[in-house]
């Protein structure tokens, strides 16, 4: 899933919703957050988080 709108527009706010929907309903979630915005979710519900570097580098998913 991706979401494309414009600042201010409600993005991270309706993902983090989302989320919290998918978890609460038990649902596995998977979530690259290269901004730290989303690390609340791994304190509040248990997460598990992945580290993948140092931000150095950079995923292309061509």
């Amino acid at each position: 899933m991706f979401f494309n709108a414009t600042s201010g527009a409600g993005k991270s706010t309706t993902m983090q919703r989302m989320l919290k929907n998918e978890i609460l309903n038990g649902n596995k979630v998977y979530l690259i957050d290269s901004e730290n915005k989303y690390s609340k979710f791994d304190d509040y519900f248990g997460e598990s988080k992945i580290f993948l570097g140092d931000g150095l580098y950079k995923i292309n998913p061509l």
